[in-house]
């Protein structure tokens, strides 16, 4: 559709988009890196990879934090109490990152996830442009956004893709994207060849891959 994608580059903070990028793509590495020097065997330590990955991002993220005027990222707990995860706001703009299995498929079930997406389509589209329904509550003007990734399947320390996804009303698909590698293919191309530069033993990596231990 266009429209969410158009809105969120034209309203975000201008090298916000970037830092996201640089941030989410950095803890790949960052998590690499620490499973490495854990007392762990490779193949426990293949248990613990998808949530320090994730505490590495969502620690990542929160760098955002008045890092431009008027953005904030902070560290929510959900309704349950049992887990904390990176709020990023701007003006009625709201971020969240979660790691899915491809750039189509939905996150798995969460009240958080669940309150923002269904504010989402309370916005209506008039010849190209985002407007506001009749509201009721402020709440209700969100636009709502999830940084979707997933390990690359021939090398886990690196991302397969990064999206900013705009979830439907029950974020059970998406409305609008933006590919962060297509949008920024220069930057990317960065941070490959400066994080690639950081791995010690390339041969380690691969040997581990074949033995299914990443």
């Amino acid at each position: 559709m266009g429209v969410y994608k158009d809105y969120f580059l034209s309203n975000f903070p201008k090298g916000g988009a970037e830092d996201i990028l640089r941030y989410v793509h950095s803890a790949y590495l960052n998590n690499w890196k620490f499973l490495r020097v854990q007392e762990l065997q490779f193949g426990p330590s293949k248990n613990v990879f998808p949530y320090n990955l994730n505490a590495h991002i969502d620690s990542n993220l929160l760098a955002l934090n008045n890092k431009y005027p008027g953005l904030k990222a902070t560290s929510k707990i959900n309704e349950a109490r049992n887990w904390r995860y990176t709020l990023i706001s701007y003006e009625n703009i709201r971020l969240t990152a979660s790691n899915v299995d491809s750039p189509t498929t939905a996150p798995r079930d969460s009240s958080f996830r669940n309150y923002f997406a269904s504010c989402q389509y309370r916005w209506d589209v008039n010849n190209g442009n985002l407007e506001p329904c009749q509201l009721t509550k402020i709440g209700d003007s969100l636009i709502y956004g999830l940084v979707i990734h997933s390990p690359a399947t021939d090398n886990p320390i690196l991302p397969a893709f990064i999206h900013i996804a705009f979830p439907n009303q029950s974020c059970s698909g998406y409305l609008d994207r933006i590919n962060l590698f297509k949008e920024y293919p220069s930057l990317l191309e960065s941070l490959r060849k400066e994080e690639m530069e950081q791995i010690p033993d390339k041969s380690e990596v691969k040997l581990h891959i074949q033995e299914g231990l990443l």
